[in-house]
């Protein structure tokens, strides 16, 4: 039996984690769990019941709150089905950015027989503010009230220090060239 595939899609918010993400679980045939389409409900209810905005993703309470049971939870989803299928995991996955051995942590903590592979996916700073002020979200409010804040924090590991596929989301040519990788 082949083993099966994880593919992780990490960036930068509104650097087109979740559409190439689609993209490439729809040609690898593949299990997509995304990290907002996953755990947006859940995340809004305990925020709104513990008295802080539902629309917060940057406020140490929601960092230390929800991040680490939000990545563990995307893990599970992703252990859960390797067993029959090929996975793709989309989420900014930021701080793992900077572990040069983040694949091969993962792998270990899968603990099952599967490739793992990284597409970082990426896009001018201008394009990213954009497509959120084009997206309207209100989880983007406070990025977008302070950006040179929000580039800064994002620009503190400028692409992944594990091996990766890079994906220029602003280039239709970058995204099928990475989409035919194997």
């Amino acid at each position: 039996m082949m083993k099966k595939a994880l593919n992780l899609v990490v960036g930068a918010p509104a650097s087109g984690k979740t559409t190439f993400a689609r993209r490439l679980a729809t040609r690898r045939k593949a299990a997509l769990f995304d990290i907002d389409e996953c755990t947006e409900t859940l995340v809004r209810a305990a925020l709104t019941a513990m008295g802080e905005s539902p629309d917060d993703r940057d406020s140490p309470v929601f960092k230390t709150t929800f991040r680490d049971p939000i990545y563990q939870s995307l893990m599970d989803m992703a252990r859960g089905n390797l067993g029959h299928v090929d996975v793709v995991v989309c989420g900014p996955f930021t701080k793992e950015m900077r572990n040069p051995n983040w694949l091969q942590d993962v792998q270990a903590q899968i603990g099952l027989p599967c490739s793992v592979r990284a597409y970082f996916v990426y896009c001018d700073s201008e394009v990213r503010r954009s497509r959120m002020l084009a997206r309207g979200n209100p989880r983007d409010a406070s990025k977008l009230a302070d950006w040179s804040a929000h580039e800064a924090y994002y620009l503190g590991s400028p692409s992944p220090l594990y091996p990766h596929v890079a994906v220029d989301t602003a280039s239709e040519e970058s995204i099928e060239r990475s989409l035919r990788v194997d």
